[in-house]
């Protein structure tokens, strides 16, 4: 039975070169599933054909068992039920914090009247622990800070769906932390479905319900690994403590390990 999405044996190929094959993934409503695996697997590229910036060679993608996508047909998911989060923000820097955060507003039909409208940005702006800053330009804000703008505007429509290539990568240990803590409490809160791409494998088992371990190019699902670990996970004292944590983390560096070894094996050959 397929989940909320599904990726069905789904194929990608650039320039002669496989990214994805036979790519099947199931996600179901609510869950938060982490996409990890080495460098160029494929990751990035499963969660563009997902949300219509690319189109498959073969196979399809659904949401709640309708096609979205294929390799002949592209019907977009509604905007207002997908959003977005990026390694490098993506803010305008002509634009202040209230007014990014609005801007998906533009791009979609809504109901909404202008007050309504501003009463939903500055709720989201206080939610990721923003408020006072609704003035500030990017370029007033540290990269934590930013972030939070990007995932404010992922999640201010309300969207089903929040997709998010690897948003924390370039930041501290510190701020990543009170990050993934942040997104962790306002997913519980908004019961949303994330689908999360990460290089870390601490991440990927402080923020997933399940884990799916992406092999070397051609990207396919190597293991699914569920996350059995109670949450909230970052709010409640050291996640690194709990006694599933060690063997877990083990495991899939196991997996990721033998992943990244097998890619570097073939550049070489």
């Amino acid at each position: 039975m397929s989940g909320f999405i599904s990726w069905q044996d789904v194929d990608r190929a650039f320039g002669g070169s496989k990214a994805l094959a036979r790519f099947t993934l199931d996600v179901d409503e609510g869950a938060i599933l982490c996409l990890v695996g080495p460098s160029g697997c494929g990751k990035t590229t499963a969660l563009r054909v997902l949300a219509g910036f690319d189109r498959p060679d073969a196979g399809r993608v659904e949401i709640r068992g309708r096609t979205v996508v294929d390799g002949s047909s592209f019907v977009p998911p509604e905007r207002r039920s997908v959003g977005m989060v990026f390694q490098d923000y993506a803010l305008m820097p002509w634009r202040t914090v209230e007014k990014n955060v609005a801007m998906p507003f533009e791009f979609i039909a809504h109901p909404f009247s202008d007050k309504e409208i501003q009463e939903q940005v500055y709720q989201v702006i206080r939610n990721v622990g923003l408020d006072g800053f609704e003035k500030s330009f990017p370029h007033e804000l540290s990269g934590g800070m930013r972030q939070r703008v990007g995932i404010a505007r992922a999640m201010v429509t309300q969207p089903k769906l929040l997709l998010a290539d690897e948003p924390f990568g370039a930041l501290d240990a510190m701020t990543r932390e009170v990050l993934q803590g942040q997104l962790e409490k306002l997913v519980m809160e908004s019961g949303q479905t994330v689908i999360f791409i990460t290089h870390s494998i601490d991440e990927a088992i402080s923020l997933g319900d399940r884990i799916a371990v992406i092999s070397h190019r051609p990207g396919t699902v190597r293991e699914i690994v569920e996350v059995n670990i109670e949450r909230p996970r970052l709010a409640e004292g050291e996640i690194t403590q709990h006694p599933d944590y060690g063997p877990l983390r083990q495991h899939l560096w196991d997996l990721v390990k033998d992943e990244a070894l097998g890619a570097k094996s073939e550049d070489v050959a």
